[in-house]
């Protein structure tokens, strides 16, 4: 990773965007490759393990891996250019000091696949990814380069269908990236027959020197009686190998129910036990919705959803009731269109912990791969609290419990086959967990082209 002083002239910026939108017109006007997808590389390299349903087609999401495509038999590549440009702007909520933090991003992702036997795969993935922020309050300017290897598994089918084990570093994330979003260094087991399906992975987390000595088990089993319905038992643990006092547990379930493809309900529990910092754990919290869509031209749609975590009243007591995710969650998702965001807030980001979350989402969706959404958040603290895990520079004073409101919109749009365009925004208005009570808001730009 290297820094130096940011360059006065924007020409490679100006560079990155040129091949970006050169290889959108070239995406759109030359067909698909004309060598096929290498026959059941999906069930080794892109099957979602137990409990993770496949990714949707029609959803965008940023962080997938690219397809990749046989160079010869046996060798495949894939290729992804993304674009961003980001601006907080007074995420310290006071109006008397100016806090712009822009950041312009360009990355590139490469994947590649080698199966030297049908039932042998070997997937590589790295990103190489650029980052110019600028600092208004502080006139600062810095870069950075950073490569980091995502994925680098042998993936092993052990028999015809069904059971195949995985070794390496991999991304591994549940559906909503409620429990863990990241790359394990790990050993993997999936499993699967016809309406049952089975994970089981232990490993760390890659590339974090905080995550060297903490041991992680993820497993779970779902029944999908239908293929609209799914219903899942899961179980984390984490445990930090230095410390014989810290270790923390998940159990919970799933339900995501689609009735017909209009409607769609989700419940997610979870119970967190354990010990840390010498104290026993026992909290909870759930994350319940109700969505559903209307026909037309536009297919419009709408949102009810609420997610609940318990805090701790009294730090003192001798059992901590505040609940904790698992520090590995990325909590996005979609709803009902195109692309996923930050389904507790783009600005907000907030960790589901001693926090309650009323949203509602109006959206349209007049294309399979074009949509428009509005979405609102009110944020209140289980227990009123000085302490908050939220992605602002301002902390709540600890005497009310109203965090305030958000309003975000997320514009996904297809241009072609190969390239994406996104916007998504977020404005914060603080309530009176605040002093200060000037909004904040964040706008992100994203134009990602997959060749």
């Amino acid at each position: 990773m290297l820094s130096h002083s940011l360059p006065k002239s924007p020409n490679y910026l100006i560079g990155w965007f040129a091949a970006a939108l050169l290889g959108a017109l070239w995406a759109g006007a030359t067909p698909a490759w004309a060598t096929p997808q290498m026959p059941g590389i999906g069930a080794l390299v892109a099957a979602s393990p137990a409990g993770q349903a496949p990714a949707r087609p029609n959803v965008y999401d940023a962080n997938a891996s690219p397809e990749t495509h046989l160079l010869r038999p046996g060798l495949g590549l894939g290729l992804r250019v993304d674009l961003l440009w980001k601006e907080h702007r007074n995420t310290d909520l006071d109006k008397d000091a100016p806090d712009a933090h822009t950041r312009i991003r360009p990355r590139l992702t490469v994947a590649l696949h080698y199966q030297p036997h049908p039932r042998l795969v070997w997937f590589n993935e790295a990103r190489f990814t650029y980052k110019a922020e600028l600092r208004d309050e502080a006139g600062t300017r810095r870069t950075r380069r950073q490569v980091l290897l995502r994925n680098s598994y042998i993936a092993l089918r052990l028999r015809d269908k069904g059971w195949s084990v995985r070794a390496g570093r991999q991304r591994i994330r549940d559906p909503r990236e409620w429990l863990y979003a990241a790359n394990f260094d790990a050993l993997r087991l999936l499993a699967k027959s016809r309406h049952w399906r089975f994970h089981l992975a232990a490993g760390r987390v890659g590339a974090t020197p905080s995550e060297r000595h903490r041991l992680t088990v993820m497993t779970d089993l779902t029944y999908r009686p239908k293929k609209r319905q799914r219903w899942t038992v899961f179980a984390v643990l984490r445990s930090d190998r230095t410390r014989r006092s810290d270790h923390r547990i998940w159990l919970g379930t799933v339900t995501d129910l689609k009735p017909n493809k209009w409607h769609r309900v989700w419940l997610q529990t979870a119970a967190y036990l354990g010990r840390a910092k010498g104290r026993p754990l026992f909290a909870h919290a759930f994350d319940f919705g109700w969505s559903v869509r209307a026909g037309g031209r536009l297919r419009p749609f709408l949102t009810v959803a609420g997610a609940v975590a318990t805090g701790d009243s009294n730090p003192d007591k001798k059992v901590d009731r505040t609940f904790r995710q698992t520090g590995l969650e990325n909590n996005r998702g979609s709803y009902q269109g195109a692309v996923k965001f930050h389904y507790y807030g783009e600005l907000l980001r907030p960790e589901l912990s001693n926090l309650a979350v009323t949203t509602v989402g109006l959206g349209i969706r007049p294309r399979k791969r074009w949509s428009l959404e509005w979405v609102y958040h009110h944020f209140h603290q289980y227990h009123v609290a000085s302490r908050s895990r939220l992605s602002l520079d301002a902390r709540p004073t600890g005497y009310y419990d109203p965090l305030g409101d958000e309003v975000d919109m997320i514009v996904g749009m297809a241009l072609t086959r190969r390239a994406q365009f996104n916007i998504w925004t977020g404005f914060f208005q603080p309530g009176r967990a605040f002093t200060r009570h000037r909004a904040a808001l964040v706008t992100q730009v994203e134009l990602s082209v997959t060749f």
